[in-house]
């Protein structure tokens, strides 16, 4: 599989969180399960890319969401089916948001849904599950039957990041699906938003002309009538300079790649937990009441001394890797461009830029489409945008 498609699989890896998450509710939180006589403990990591070593020598790079770890296994779900044995590595992030590289090797196989399957590894090494879950004397082990993403300091991401801000505004939701409509009007209405819901470009449209002004566009690409391309364009060429969201299922190259060369703020791939969205919105609505002084980007991991002090060596460094990026593209090099993209996007989402990890997607899945970097340049413009304002938190306050 090509580099580039390798990093268009990334896209939905907010799909085997979301389903991680299903898999998980039915299961007995109190009761730690076993594997092999020791206990499995339910643990999330955020942004992974499992890797698979073929027979013939070949590395193949899915996405992937870890449900369970022991001290001696790690149970996660990915894209595709993989065979007993096959040799994987991939890095895991303890509490500290420490990355620590693993490999092992599948001792089982099974089918999800769809094209998701969940696997068990085998470790090469064993590890102290203290590092990666939380204290729990009820579970006989160093760790907790709760995930990092259950616990206080973990949960979305930080403590930083648990309570998303108030909206002050007016929404215009552009959404073709009734239920999925009504869902996010009410998300956005206990945030406090202002939220008009409509079912289709025209619509949208209309809203926008019989005014009052709204405040933000968020709307779906497919609609049952005209698409989200439609209500860009015609909401840009009305005069609206507000901020647009894009809150999607489309996993088509071709297509993300001409919402990387529109004037919208942000991509967010559906299934989307509330805490992505509203946060999105909320970042949104403050760049653009900021003007010519953006508010800084800090790190979901940044909340103690030991991640900071992680996420600064990569605050430090990624202007000069988006730089890198930029001079791949201007010297006509894709087979560099992609490495380096699909690198950046596992550094953005391990260091806790989920923003900057989206991103770095849409550079990519625009790179694939194009058969003319140039049309590339003004998304990786955006991408050096945002290295500009990363900051880590103790160092901001």
């Amino acid at each position: 599989m090509p580099m580039i498609d390798q990093s268009r699989e990334k896209l939905i890896a907010s799909r085997l969180e979301a389903i991680a998450d299903q898999l998980d509710a039915r299961e007995d939180k109190s009761r730690a399960r076993t594997e092999g006589g020791k206990a499995r403990l339910r643990y999330r990591s955020k942004g992974l890319t499992l890797m698979a070593l073929h027979p013939g020598g070949g590395i193949a790079r899915f996405p992937a969401a870890t449900r369970h770890i022991s001290v001696a296994t790690a149970s996660i779900l990915t894209t595709c089916f993989l065979h007993d044995r096959t040799a994987c590595s991939l890095v895991l992030r303890e509490l500290s948001g420490a990355p620590v590289p693993m490999r092992g090797e599948v001792t089982a196989c099974r089918h999800v849904q769809h094209s998701i399957h969940e696997v068990l590894l085998k470790l090469d090494e064993e590890i102290d599950v203290s590092a990666f879950v939380a204290e729990c004397a009820d579970s006989g082990v160093r760790g907790s039957g709760a995930s990092d993403a259950d616990s206080p300091q973990h949960a979305a991401g930080s403590t930083h990041a648990a309570a998303p801000k108030t909206l002050h505004g007016r929404v215009l939701l552009v959404e073709d699906d009734a239920a999925e409509r009504r869902l996010y009007s009410l998300l956005l209405g206990k945030a406090h938003a202002d939220v008009t819901g409509v079912a289709t470009a025209q619509e949208a449209l209309a809203a926008l002309s019989a005014g009052p002004p709204f405040d933000l566009i968020l709307t779906d690409l497919n609609l049952v009538s005209g698409s989200g391309e439609d209500v860009i364009n015609g909401a840009r060429g009305a005069g609206f300079k507000d901020p647009i969201l894009v809150i999607t299922g489309e996993l088509s190259a071709s297509r993300l790649s001409g919402l990387a060369i529109l004037d919208v703020q942000d991509v967010v791939c559906k299934p989307a937990t509330p805490q992505t969205m509203l946060k999105a919105i909320v970042d949104a609505l403050e760049e653009s009441k900021a003007g010519d002084k953006p508010p800084k980007i800090f790190s979901s991991i940044d909340d103690e001394l030991e991640s900071a002090e992680f996420v600064n060596e990569f605050v430090r460094s990624a202007a000069d890797a988006a730089a890198e990026i930029e001079s791949a593209r201007a010297a006509g090099d894709t087979p560099k461009l992609a490495n380096l993209l699909l690198k950046f996007t596992d550094d953005a989402a391990t260091h806790g830029f989920e923003r900057l990890e989206r991103t770095t997607r849409q550079v990519m899945v625009a790179v694939e489409a194009s058969t003319d970097l140039s049309t590339v340049q003004p998304v990786i413009v955006r991408l050096q945008t945002l290295c500009s304002r990363l900051d880590v938190r103790s160092k901001a306050s």
